[in-house]
Formats: C-alpha cells, structure tokens, sequence
C-alpha cells in the first residue's frame, strides 16, 4: 500500500461548482504552525465565494498524515466530531491522528475492539498498532492519518455511504461486515448446580474480577479489552450472577478458567461464526 503522506483532495462533484479548486495542487504540504491549529476551521482556507456557496454544492475530503502535537477528537462515543455551519449550508466532519483501522471500523461500531477485525492485507503493521512494534508515538508518526469531510448539509444526514466509498478509494481497500468462523472463547457450564444466582446489591460488571448482579456476559467486553479471541456465552444462564474470580490479567486463560470452574463454569477454545470487520486490501496492477 503506497499513499502520499502529504494532504491530497478527493472532490466530489464538479469542479465548476468549486470556484477555486481548479487551481489547487494535486498534493499539498502541511505547514500550519501547530500553535495556530483550529480544529473549527476546514484545513484548506476557502475563498469567499467559497465560503458563500451560493450553490450548496460545495464538498471535499482531504486526508493527510500524522500531525505533531495534536489532539485526538471525541464525538461522544466516537472518534470524529462534526460541526454545522448553517449559514453556509455545510457539514464538516474530522478525524485526527488514528490508523486506518480506526478510521475503518469506527463506521460500523466505536471502538470495536481488535479482535474483531479481520486483516487481509500484506502489511498488517500499516493499518494498526501493536506494542511488539515498539513506541507507539513512534508508530503513529509514520502510520496515522487525519481525514476531513465536508458535504452539502442536505446530503450530510447520509454522509456514512460517500464517506465509506472515499475511504475504499484512498486506502485501496474493501470493507464491510461480515460473517465469518474464528477462533473464540465459548462459555459453557460443567453442571446444573446453581452456583451462580446473585443475592442483590448494586451491579458491578467485572471490576477487579467482581461480578455482582449483573450479566454473565460482561465477561466479553473483558476479554476483548484483553485481545483475547471473541466471546460466545453459550451458558444458557439468564439470570444475574455473582461471581469473585479475583483476576489481575485477563490474557490468562488458565487462571480464568481455574476461577470459573469454582462456578461450574468453563472457557472452551472453540470455532464460532463471529460478526467481524473484513478489510481486504485491493489487489494493484504490477
């Protein structure tokens, strides 16, 4: 995969709707000083006619490499922002310093975690961190993106469809969320005996290995969190539990396992169809 790290323009539309952006260069250095960084303003500084449209036609997407000293956005429970310039009849959307699989899999679900997403690309280490790559500042330096979106506020209420077929086209991959069989960690119970049943008291999902009237199932977000393969509770337990498996590390498996059958609980290695982000890279003409 060879993408410019310097901004360049995907414009959508047609550039006589675009006063101005005929003349701009195919590829664009960053040189903003980053004490004058704006994250309200767009990145490219528009003329006034422009800034006016007049049209409503006025649309982009930039994506540009790393930049030092910035913050990443949070949405809420995103990692994009979005700011409405009703005046203008624009909607701008911005992600800052992610990996292309955070920038990917953010479409379908925030933060989706790791271990439900499927590479199918030559370099894996391109697309996300790993702490075997070392620093991991470092590794974003070299390896994250900033994306910015602007669109015509009428068709901004489905930007995620132009959004998702731009990235497919910058990145020179495919992805989609699919169905797929993977190795997972399958919660079974090894008795009838109900050692389960929560006496009440206020939920606690798992902190510090406390279960306490809550669902069994808190224990996926817990071992994804972990990297661990995805879970399946196939339990067939309903109700709330408590359960005190005094665990310091959730990539323990035979720790967690040892805990759990003190509950007639076991963790099975086993194949599942899982819900996962597929990114495939996009075979390139030699």
């Amino acid at each position: 995969m060879k993408i410019k790290r310097t901004i360049f323009i995907l414009v959508l539309g047609s550039l006589s709707a675009l006063p101005g952006f005929a003349q701009v260069k195919d590829t664009l250095a960053y040189h903003k000083p980053l004490f004058d960084f704006d994250y309200d303003k767009p990145v490219f500084e528009l003329d006034s006619s422009q800034l006016h449209n007049q049209n409503r036609f006025l649309r982009f997407i930039a994506l540009s490499g790393y930049r030092e000293g910035v913050e990443q956005v949070h949405g809420g429970w995103t990692n994009w922002e979005a700011t409405v310039d009703q005046e203008h009849g624009t909607t701008r959307f911005y992600w800052i310093n992610l990996s292309i699989q955070d920038i990917l899999t953010n479409r379908f679900s925030p933060n989706i975690p790791y271990n439900h997403v499927i590479l199918e690309v030559r370099e894996p280490s391109k697309y996300r961190y790993d702490p075997s790559y070392g620093d991991k500042t470092d590794w974003m330096r070299k390896n994250a993106w900033c994306i910015e979106l602007m669109l015509p506020y009428a068709s901004s209420q489905d930007f995620s469809k132009t959004l998702n077929e731009q990235l497919a086209q910058a990145f020179q991959v495919k992805f989609s969320n699919k169905k797929r069989m993977v190795n997972s960690l399958v919660l079974v119970r090894t008795s009838q005996v109900d050692k389960l049943k929560s006496a009440g008291g206020p939920p606690v999902n798992g902190d510090k290995g406390v279960f306490r009237n809550t669902s069994v199932k808190w224990l996926g977000p817990l071992l994804d969190k972990a990297g661990m393969p995805p879970f399946s509770d196939e339990s067939g337990y309903a109700g709330a539990v408590d359960m005190n498996l005094n665990i310091k590390d959730w990539t323990d498996l035979a720790a967690l396992r040892k805990a759990l059958q003190s509950y007639d609980l076991d963790l099975k290695e086993e194949p599942r169809m899982q819900d996962m982000v597929v990114i495939t890279e996009i075979a390139q003409n030699k």
